[in-house]
């Protein structure tokens, strides 16, 4: 039978084992949806968003949607195509392709279209599908430069419309996010 002197030691012990493992635990606060929020430096919502809106206002002002205009007499149909991850970290670029696609929709300068792997099962025979006249595609990249306990990341978007009908391709661009991470020395 354990003494009295043993019993308030183990009490002791457990409660700074229980004390350790509160103090250890993680916090989850709720961010707003559309607030920034930037802990790691990694690729996130924001960067998506706000990368897929400037790039997407860029290749409006550009002159091949006004000349398709010109020639055509109606807007563009584009589809966004696939977008490669060439980063180091596992991106989910289909979040970037629906920002994409979303910023297209709303300038109402373009009819956009899903690819053919999207297109839903609910089109109905004989009905006139709408084709694509551009297609939107790219790749994001990263290069990582740390030295100590700072990190800088580079993410750079290419993007480039292809006209479907000749091959050619009318704009290009590239957007570049640089984050700087520095990390805590502290260790335990």
């Amino acid at each position: 039978m354990p003494s009295a002197r043993q019993s308030q030691e183990c009490r002791l012990i457990l409660g700074l084992l229980l004390f350790t493992l509160t103090a250890c635990a993680t916090h989850v606060p709720h961010v707003p949806a559309g607030r920034p929020d930037d802990r790691n430096g990694q690729w996130n919502d924001t960067d998506a968003r706000v990368t897929a809106e400037a790039l997407i206002q860029e290749a409006l002002d550009h002159p091949w949607s006004q000349r398709f205009v010109q020639v055509d007499g109606r807007r563009p149909v584009v589809m966004v195509g696939t977008v490669l991850n060439r980063t180091h970290e596992p991106l989910n670029t289909q979040g970037f392709v629906k920002e994409l696609e979303r910023a297209l929709q709303h300038s109402e300068r373009v009819q956009s279209v899903t690819d053919a792997g999207q297109r839903p099962a609910i089109a109905k025979p004989g009905s006139q599908e709408v084709k694509a006249d551009f297609v939107l595609q790219g790749t994001i990249n990263a290069l990582v430069d740390e030295l100590d306990s700072k990190r800088a990341i580079s993410y750079q978007v290419d993007l480039e419309l292809i006209n479907i009908a000749s091959n050619v391709k009318v704009w290009l661009a590239q957007k570049q996010i640089k984050k700087l991470v520095e990390r805590s020395k502290t260790t335990l």
